[in-house]
């Protein structure tokens, strides 16, 4: 079983919890005090109105006094119960971030007690599914690109490469396309025939 280090966790989830909490407390404080005042004053005996007030404080008071010393307990209670929700997503927000910017990220194993327990194994087989991608296109894009030697002699025009090679000329044998050399014009060749020898 993981100790928990720290029960505050989320200031802004937790604090809103913490201080409804004692909204309540108060609420329900002078909904008690409000209705123990008029209960007497409906059912006591007639009496000065500053009178009424300090007997209903006296007999108030004690009933006060233990609701202030009961506050903090509900409070710390308020306190370890929300760490058991804020805790699992503050550490899943975390492992994101880390997803995200393309770290390795560890399984996640949420402590025992916590809210939502299967939200760790699903995020973990998200992880895993995104690593075996990012390995498959990794391992694609390095099959996709050509030796270092193979790629220098084509860049530097070496190696076994000739003219003869050339895709037109290769493509025009195939195509048994016989090339022909130009007519020769026979008013140029009877004034060769005709220079003195």
């Amino acid at each position: 079983m993981r100790i928990r280090k720290r029960l505050f966790i989320d200031r802004k989830v937790q604090g809103a919890l913490m201080l409804r909490a004692v909204e309540y407390w108060f609420c329900c404080l002078l909904t008690v005090a409000l209705a123990l005042l008029a209960w007497s004053l409906i059912t006591g005996p007639d009496q000065p109105l500053v009178q009424f007030f300090l007997d209903s404080w006296r007999f108030f008071l004690p009933t006060a006094v233990v609701s202030l010393l009961i506050l903090p307990l509900l409070v710390y209670d308020i306190l370890r119960l929300s760490n058991k929700f804020t805790g699992p997503l503050f550490r899943l927000r975390r492992e994101l971030r880390r997803l995200a910017a393309g770290e390795q990220v560890p399984p996640m194993h949420f402590r025992e007690g916590d809210f939502w327990p299967d939200l760790a194994d699903e995020f973990n087989a998200v992880a895993q599914r995104m690593e075996m991608l990012a390995g498959r296109a990794e391992q694609g894009r390095k099959s996709a690109e050509p030796s270092q030697p193979e790629a220098s002699k084509r860049a530097s025009g070496t190696g076994n490469y000739s003219p003869a090679q050339s895709p037109e000329r290769a493509g025009a044998s195939t195509a048994g396309v016989a090339v022909k050399s130009p007519p020769e014009d026979s008013s140029r060749r009877d004034r060769l025939c005709e220079l003195p020898r």
